[in-house]
């Protein structure tokens, strides 16, 4: 994915899948991942709309919601520890009352 190996890990809940996470160290790239970010992030406005996103000196994030999934990739910058993150989870919608 994006020219990095992706590493996954599933969470399961009542036996049922709620959660993959694929994550990749990026220090080894000149650019820290920044390509890498971008093309996940072209990759999830075609699948999914436009984003949620946030940026700051250490990361960047982009978001989206589906019918029953919730999607985001995360960039962290930091040159020790570079990585990127896409993870799916099940969605859930939760009114007031349950907060």
């Amino acid at each position: 994915m994006a020219g990095l190996a992706f590493e996954p890990t599933f969470f399961f809940a009542g036996s049922q899948l709620q959660r993959v996470e694929f994550v990749a160290s990026a220090e080894a790239l000149p650019d820290g991942g920044s390509v890498a970010f971008a093309e996940l992030v072209r990759w999830g406005r075609a699948a999914f709309g436009s984003e949620v996103a946030s940026n700051d000196p250490g990361a960047a994030y982009a978001a989206w919601t589906s019918a029953d999934a919730d999607v985001y990739v995360q960039h962290m910058r930091d040159t020790r520890r570079a990585s990127l993150r896409l993870v799916y989870k099940a969605r859930q919608v939760r009114d007031g009352s349950e907060l």
